[in-house]
């Protein structure tokens, strides 16, 4: 079962309780992970890899994400979401759009960001989440991951309520971007407190959620077959060179493979039979290529 299975991520349970309540409902030995991890007050699109598309997980969880989420002004909290305990309070100003729009407007293109003291980032091995709670040995005081440029490619704010003071936006953004931390950067361009109150992704690179599932439809094996969908229907927008039988047969065992089509793709592009039936994905870089799956006889 080399397919990808587009869920709907459900509130208040973590990506990996996902793989955790399909898993035995896979034949023994199957492999299934995700791409792009939400946090458990987050709801929306999250691909879930099974069998040899779990080695395509940079393919998968590299491509650009599409947010929309909420934040509330007035307050910060330790875990720079709703869920958090609150550690500081100030009563927010009535701001202007002109305001709210040079607030998002200074971080598109990209920026350095510190991700959020509760995050899956690591310090000597283990993640910062687990430090942070770690009564034993508590966290330095002050000390945060290392900030790390992301990118911001648009937004848009649908709604400012003054008296409820909170924000609703959309953002598309890059690879490892936190709406967390975001949030909290925009209020402090605006000299202000806030905090994420609620997100929902609805696309991760190729998968939208148009075609995202609910876990209570899954129940059996069966289910996820006819739900998810194969590795041609999730790899159709890659740069695709399509081979003879000569060279398929070569490729489903493979073999290296060099043509100067190479020259002119960079990136990940995938090898198709004359049934358009993918055979392998890789990547090409200056003319050379290197096999990231191989479907082989799967094929």
């Amino acid at each position: 079962m080399n397919r990808v299975l587009i869920l709907d991520k459900p509130k208040e349970i973590t990506s990996y309780d996902c793989i955790r309540e399909l898993k035995p409902l896979l034949e023994k030995g199957t492999k299934i992970g995700h791409a792009g991890t939400l946090d458990p007050m987050a709801t929306g699109v999250l691909p879930i890899l099974l069998g040899k598309a779990t080695k395509l997980f940079d393919l998968f969880s590299g491509s650009g994400k599409t947010y929309i989420g909420e934040m509330k002004l007035g307050l910060r909290t330790d875990t720079a979401d709703i869920t958090g305990t609150v550690i500081e309070e100030k009563l927010p100003s009535r701001l202007t759009s002109d305001e709210l729009t040079a607030a998002f407007e200074i971080f598109v293109g990209g920026y350095l960001q510190t991700p959020p003291l509760f995050s899956a980032k690591r310090k000597e091995g283990k993640r910062f989440y687990d430090l942070a709670r770690d009564e034993e040995e508590p966290l330095e005081e002050g000390l945060l991951p290392d900030p790390e440029f992301v990118e911001l490619f648009s937004y848009h704010l649908y709604d400012y309520d003054a008296s409820a003071h909170t924000i609703l936006f959309s953002i598309d953004v890059g690879r490892g971007f936190y709406v967390r931390s975001f949030v909290e950067d925009v209020a402090r361009e605006l000299g202000e407190l806030a905090t994420l109150s609620s997100l929902r992704r609805v696309k991760a690179g190729y998968f939208s959620l148009d075609k995202a599932v609910n876990m209570d439809s899954i129940e059996t094996r069966g289910d996820i077959e006819r739900l998810s969908i194969s590795l041609e229907e999730a790899t159709e927008a890659l740069p695709t060179l399509i081979v003879n039988d000569d060279m398929a047969r070569k490729v489903a065992h493979g073999g290296k493979l060099k043509t100067d089509v190479f020259n002119e793709i960079s990136g990940f592009v995938r090898i198709v039979n004359k049934s358009n039936k993918v055979l392998a994905i890789g990547f090409s870089e200056m003319g050379n290529f290197k096999y990231h799956v191989v479907l082989g006889d799967d094929a």
